[in-house]
């Protein structure tokens, strides 16, 4: 499949699981299950650790659904305190898509090397030209923005501020100044690193067909 076509497929994926409902994300879920055991360079360990990562946003998400969405309560012992059953299955339900298009993603980044990126975000950027804008140094900071944040996750993983009997709002302002330091004084360190666009072809326009067929499948679904 051509890289502009992978990327405009999970752009069209992202799409229909944010209007979706269990439906979708059962149908979506099989989708992701049947690619990851069909493309060997994709594995279940590196989705593990994306979505460990996201576990507070998870939790906050829970929390907001739970004790916010009004209706009948879960636990009738705790009377206005108790949270609610519509909003226990809203809140599954909204995590569940989150981490099916964090698999999405995880799948399209472990199937596709840098100058595959390169060569659909190129091509897709085409009307930025007729902007005036380049499409090559959109195309390249993107591309070394994703090789970017795990260095950064493995940094802050590393230099995590102790907050024991100190001000954390203080605190945490001085660790997001350091790392932002940090980041700075790596960079200009790096070597200089020549980055080629390999020249993409056309996608074939047969393979539309995947982001359009896909697009239609969950738009018939209740």
């Amino acid at each position: 499949m051509h890289p502009a076509i992978r990327i405009v497929t999970l752009v069209v994926f992202a799409a229909v699981l944010a209007r979706g409902g269990l439906p979708t994300l059962l149908v979506a879920a099989l989708l992701l299950v049947v690619l990851y055991g069909t493309l060997r360079v994709v594995h279940f360990q590196t989705l593990w650790r994306m979505v460990k990562r996201m576990r507070w946003l998870f939790v906050s998400l829970a929390i907001i659904y739970l004790w916010f969405t009004p209706g009948e309560p879960l636990l009738a012992a705790l009377g206005p305190a108790s949270p609610s059953v519509q909003g226990l299955q809203a809140g599954a339900l909204r995590i569940g898509l989150l981490i099916a298009l964090v698999a999405a993603v995880n799948l399209l980044l472990q199937s596709t090397g840098r100058e595959q990126l390169l060569v659909g975000l190129y091509w897709l950027a085409r009307p930025l030209e007729w902007a005036g804008l380049s499409r090559e140094r959109l195309a390249v900071r993107m591309v070394l923005v994703l090789e970017t944040v795990p260095h950064l996750q493995s940094l802050i993983r590393t230099r995590r501020p102790d907050l024991r009997g100190k001000n954390a709002v203080h605190v945490m302002g001085e660790t997001v100044e350091q790392y932002f330091r940090t980041a700075l004084d790596k960079a200009e360190q790096a070597a200089c690193e020549a980055i080629e666009i390999p020249e993409g072809t056309r996608p074939p326009a047969h393979q539309w067909l995947y982001p359009v067929g896909l697009g239609v499948l969950f738009w018939l679904m209740p």
